[in-house]
């Protein structure tokens, strides 16, 4: 916001170097309505805007969160259900071959 300003009051700055003559008329009413433009109603929109977004940002960091725990959940209770498989304990219950182990 604070770039936004100067950057507005330097370009202010050099119409009026070049003299009101030489602007546009869109130039004119854009420095004429810098006069309302109200520095501290920007300031609280700002922050109000700052404090917004972050609460997007942790709204969506729980969200996912919750999303990544049910699918590590998932995953796990794939893993288990192929340890507990008929066949998988099949394969377990039959002794390696001689020298293999």
């Amino acid at each position: 916001r604070i770039e936004v300003m100067r950057a507005a009051k330097v370009h202010l700055q050099d119409l009026a170097k070049r003299g009101l003559g030489s602007a546009t008329k869109g130039q004119v009413r854009w420095m004429q309505g810098l006069r309302h433009v109200d520095e501290g109603q920007l300031d609280k929109l700002h922050r109000a805007l700052l404090a917004l977004s972050t609460e997007i940002l942790a709204a969506t960091t729980v969200a996912r969160e919750a999303e990544l725990r049910a699918d590590a959940r998932r995953g796990i209770e794939a893993v288990v259900a192929s340890f507990r498989s008929a066949d998988f304990q099949a394969r377990c219950a039959l002794a390696p071959p001689e020298g293999l182990a």
